[in-house]
């Protein structure tokens, strides 16, 4: 994600990524991430309110990114077969 010259976005994102790492989300179970964003969402609207929607959508994809599990490294683990590893 890119410097958007929005400091009230910038601080919003910086403050989601913090909460992700300090929370421990990364890498946790899709559904409990989503519940976890829910609320998180909603604590960050309340905290940056001059957020417009586009803003907080974009949030919330960024924040679905940061938590998603990384990509093991080595034993032919990569994006392109993801589907085959991520579960087992």
């Amino acid at each position: 994600m890119a410097y958007t010259g929005n400091k009230e976005f910038d601080k919003a994102r910086d403050r989601l990524f913090q909460e992700i790492h300090r929370c421990d989300v990364i890498g946790a179970d899709a559904e409990d991430v989503a519940h976890w964003l829910d609320d998180t969402m909603q604590f960050l609207a309340e905290e940056f309110p001059s957020l417009n929607n586009a803003q907080r959508r974009e949030l919330r994809r960024a924040g679905e990114n940061y938590a998603a599990p990384p990509i093991p490294h080595g034993e032919g683990k990569d994006a392109t077969n993801r589907d085959e590893w991520s579960n087992a």
